[in-house]
Order: structure tokens, then sequence, then C-alpha cells
């Protein structure tokens, strides 16, 4: 089975099919891609980033279901007062402790991951949520259904938003390295929704079923959600163990259903 490497496009990441591949690269003015034989493959290319197009974006964006836009640098400055200097909700020792966007402190920080190993006749998906250091909320399960990254990515933040939704979360801001899964939350998922869940060739939409929960899970939450994007295995703590989680939860039994 192939798989398309986006470098540079309207969104990057990894993709099984080449129309999906082509939606974001044709017409886009230094696009980069590549085809392979393997997701390994692919992942490599995609993460083999200029150091250029890791300049992080000075604002962010706090109304709403916003795309953050923040890399490595950004997301860094954001959290390092959080991850050094944990705040107690309610001021209490006793509570839970979250990280907390230092730009937006009543913004609580979740990272999310996922992963999926093995040859395409025998693969294993799981996904992790990182909330924090021996957090109770932290997640490490194996994906349901059809095995693939993409599904294990979604999984992941529908499972984060849902938590948080349960926990009275107000305001959640959401670390991932999948550019897929953020696109499909802000951009791609409204649009096939109106469009009945057809791609701009026509094509259904083959994720119809994990990004409608992933829009519901969203518009039922009621949750003001900040996104932010970080490059994967590039140090960034909580995504490093958001990772960590996801691979153990991918060598676990299938759900007995």
């Amino acid at each position: 089975m192939p798989y398309y490497g986006v470098r540079v496009g309207r969104s990057v990441g990894v993709f099984e099919s080449w129309s999906e591949c082509e939606n974001l690269v044709k017409g886009y003015t230094g696009s980069r891609y590549k085809k392979f034989s393997s997701y390994d493959e692919a992942k490599k290319f995609v993460e083999a980033e200029d150091s250029s197009e890791d300049i992080p974006s000075k604002k962010l964006k706090l109304d709403g279901v916003t795309d953050g836009q923040s890399s490595l640098g950004c997301l860094s400055s954001c959290v390092k007062v959080a991850e050094e200097n944990p705040v107690y909700d309610d001021g209490n020792p006793g509570m839970m402790t979250f990280y907390h966007d230092a730009s937006c402190p009543r913004r609580v920080m979740v990272y999310t991951d996922g992963s999926c190993k093995g040859p395409t006749d025998n693969r294993h998906a799981g996904y992790g949520v990182y909330w924090g250091p021996d957090h109770p909320w932290n997640v490490s399960e194996r994906l349901e259904g059809e095995q693939t990254n993409n599904r294990a990515e979604i999984e992941a933040v529908i499972c984060a938003i849902k938590q948080a939704r349960s926990g009275g979360i107000n305001h959640l801001g959401i670390v991932t390295d999948s550019k897929f899964t953020q696109s499909c939350a802000t951009e791609w998922g409204p649009r096939w929704a109106k469009n009945s869940w057809k791609l701009a060739n026509g094509e259904n939409a083959k994720l119809k079923e994990p990004v409608k929960r992933l829009l519901e899970a969203i518009n039922e939450s009621g949750i003001e959600i900040t996104w932010y994007h970080v490059r994967g295995h590039k140090g960034i703590h909580g995504n490093e163990e958001a990772d960590s989680l996801a691979n153990i939860g991918a060598g676990k039994p299938l759900p007995k259903k």
C-alpha cells in the first residue's frame, strides 16, 4: 500500500491516497511531497523539516475553536512555566495538577498522539493522552476498528475532549503533531459535512466516521479549544510522553466487543 508524505502544502502529514495528497499540493507554490512504500519512510520525510519552517507564530488566537499555529519555539515558551511550576486547580494542593498556557493561564493544556506499527496486513494502532506526570487522566489505549495512524490521532483528541468536558474544563489547548487531525477539526471536517461528506474531487471522505465523531465531540463539549501544532520527536516533553503512551497502547490487545 502506498503512502504519500506531504512536507510542504496546504497541510502536512502522511496520507493513504493520492486524492488526499493531490488536494493538499496541487496549485500550492513550493509544495514538497513524495510517495513511499511504508508509513515510517513517509513520516521521516515529513518530519525532516527545514529549520526555517519551525519559526513560531508570535500571536495566538484565543477565542472559539481556533488554530494557534504554534510551532516548537512558541509552544516551549507557552508551557515552560507550567511544566516547571505546576498550577493546582482552585489553589489547593490536593487537587489535580494541569499544565496551563503561560500566555493564557485559564487554558489547560493536553498532549495527544497516535501510533500505528507493523506491516500492512497486521497493523497495531494505539493512542495516548498526556495531561501531566502521573496524572490520573493519562490514557494509553489500543484503537478499535481499522488500524491506521490517522484514526488513532483523531481518537486521542476525541478522548481528551470528552475527558475535559467530564472534568468541567472550559478552555482547552490541544497539542498534537498531527496536522491532519487539526485540519480535520478546523477546516476539512466542517467542509466535508456541509458537502455531504464528499471531497473536492467528488470522492467520499474515507474517514467520515471518526471525523464526524470528532466534530460532534467538539460541538457538544461547549469548550473553547485552541490548537497547537508541534513537530514530532523534537524534544517537547509532553509530546514525547503522549507518543510513549500511544506506543504502549498499540501494543495492547484489541478491546473485546
